[in-house]
């Protein structure tokens, strides 16, 4: 429909507008605002359309132009749409200079020659609608005035009503009690050793401007929605228990780490966007909380806490990249996290946890697992199909059975399986040329030390408290060794000579059937201050005369035992 004829409208006075606006049933607040709004801008065009409150009743709002989107945000409760009935023609071109609500009556001959029939909503109101114009054909200046706002109200209404819900709606609540939620943080919490810039700032019924604009230390506010994002609160001597953050639901990180925090874990199930959560080094108790509705967790760390119970199921969360429980008094069996195939690490140490090792061979992406301290028991498992993991800490377990083979973890620098009651004799691991770290101390191995010349980047090995025989090794090659453990095992022969070890700090060779020792420490400037050399055996204390000097002076100390 065109409106050609606004021009009309620019000699009407503001009172007349309002005359007509109260026969059109419209309110005249801000429809009159429109109006002159519209006239400024010469007309409505095909995107920009007035959205005014058609009907008697309806909450008032300011004026304003919208662009109709493919895809409008969500808007308001929708005004009650206008029943139209079907019109008559008009009689005459004289009916349209009749006012228009008195032109609807039906009691009278004059309506049912020319007037149309009043609309009735289901309340009961009667919605004035114009009979259908030919846009400028040769109608009446008024009459096209309330064809005009008639057809504005009818397509502001129905806009209204198709305008889609969803995400995103720039009807968003100011986020009242997103800011209440950190005045709650800051009043029952106490922040005493944190920087506490702009906290005293937030007052109750503070909107997300508002706050944003008092730049609290340590909360960042999305540049799009305005709504708390990030809270990072770690070293705060936070106290007492941890506040809900179900108001938050914008929350992607929140680390409350070495605080004073007590009580149970609350729920996150409405922090569906929650992507890092850290409440490490605190005094939580209870269980763990099911995550299974934060399915974009990537990263969660609940060590050091009192954590009991069991470990939930973390099935649903697909994107955890890493996970850490230690130092709690968890219980119970380790549960499968084969379908955390994003797993990259997870540290499950120092709590109490029985029964087996679960397969590890769908994470893939594994790099670091660490279940040391705990009372597992069963055989190691094969680790064949994890080729990028670095880091196996197994030690001070009740595991058995023999050492698996390792020739496919070609990444691994760190293996740890002491102090277990492991059996069988030491695989070769020629194939393991990153090798820093191998703890295989207080088993029940036998047979010989294996040759470690391949592994030049060893550092430490203990391999005492065995039942290793044989004599001892050349350890030459291995120049960045730092640490030897030989002791309490059956080893026979000669020391060899350690000469070319010039990083080695300490070496123990106690309680073994050794025989003789070959100079292995010839040049003293070479020899780091406090070396601890551990080479005597309680069988033969007249060993002690067989060590270089240098041994017994400020270049090292001599543990006889």
């Amino acid at each position: 429909m065109g409106f050609d004829f606004l021009e009309d409208l620019q000699p009407l006075s503001d009172s007349e507008l309002r005359d007509v606006l109260t026969q059109a049933g419209m309110k005249q607040g801000h429809s009159l605002r429109t109006i002159r709004l519209l006239l400024q801008n010469q007309g409505p065009s095909s995107h920009d359309i007035p959205l005014a409150v058609p009907m008697h009743g309806t909450a008032s709002a300011p004026a304003l132009t919208t662009k109709i989107p493919s895809a409008a945000p969500t808007a308001p409760p929708a005004p009650r749409p206008i029943m139209l009935a079907a019109p008559t023609a008009p009689s005459s071109r004289a009916d349209l200079d009749v006012p228009l609500l008195a032109r609807t009556s039906a009691t009278t001959a004059t309506a049912a020659a020319g007037a149309s029939a009043d609309a009735v909503s289901a309340d009961g109101y009667k919605a004035p609608v114009p009979p259908p114009l030919t846009p400028g054909a040769g109608y009446s200046r008024k009459g096209k005035i309330l064809l005009f706002f008639a057809t504005i109200a009818v397509i502001g209404a129905a806009v209204a009503i198709t305008r889609p819900h969803g995400r995103g709606a720039p009807t968003k609540l100011p986020g009242i009690a997103e800011v209440q939620t950190l005045i709650n943080l800051r009043d029952g919490n106490g922040m005493s050793s944190c920087k506490t810039l702009g906290w005293q700032c937030l007052k109750s019924g503070m909107t997300l401007a508002e706050a944003k604009a008092c730049s609290p230390d340590g909360v960042t506010f999305d540049s799009q929605s305005g709504s708390v994002s990030e809270l990072s609160l770690a070293q705060c001597g936070l106290t007492g228990t941890i506040p809900s953050f179900a108001a938050n639901t914008e929350l992607t990180y929140l680390d409350l780490d070495t605080n004073q925090l007590t009580g149970t874990i609350p729920s996150f199930a409405a922090n569906t966007a929650l992507d890092h959560l850290d409440l490490s080094n605190n005094q939580l108790t209870g269980t763990i909380p099911s995550f299974a509705a934060n399915t974009e967790l990537t990263y969660l760390d609940l060590d050091t806490n009192q954590l009991t119970g069991t470990i939930p199921s973390f099935a649903a969360n697909t994107n955890l990249d890493y996970l850490d429980l230690t130092y709690n008094k968890l219980t119970g069996p380790i549960p499968s996290f084969a379908a955390n195939t994003a797993l990259e690490t997870l540290y499950l140490s120092e709590n109490q946890l029985t029964g087996k090792i679960p397969d590890f061979s769908k994470n893939l992406a594994l790099g670091v697992l660490d279940l040391c301290i705990n009372q597992l028991t069963g055989s190691v498992p094969s680790f064949a199909a994890n080729t990028v993991l670095t880091k196996l800490y197994l030690n001070q377990n009740k595991l058995t059975g023999e050492i698996p083979d390792f020739s496919k973890n070609l990444a691994l620098q760190d293996l740890r399986l002491h102090e277990n009651q492991l059996t069988g004799t030491i695989p070769l691991f020629e194939a393991n040329t990153a090798l820093q770290v191998l703890g295989l101390g207080e088993n029940k191995l036998t047979g010989k030390i294996p040759d470690f010349s391949k592994n030049l980047a060893l550092q430490d090995l203990q391999l005492c408290s065995n039942k290793l025989t044989g004599p001892i090794p050349s350890f030459a090659a291995n120049t960045a060794l730092e640490y030897v453990n030989l002791s309490s095992n059956q080893l026979t022969g000669k020391i060899p000579s350690f000469a070319a070890n010039t990083a080695l700090e300490e070496l123990y060779l106690s309680t073994n059937q050794l025989t003789g020792i070959s100079s292995w420490c010839t040049d003293t400037s070479d020899r780091p201050d406090g070396c601890n050399v551990d080479v005597c055996s309680s069988r033969s204390r007249a060993f002690l005369r067989e060590l270089p000097p240098a041994l017994r002076g400020k270049h090292g100390t001599v543990a006889v035992n």
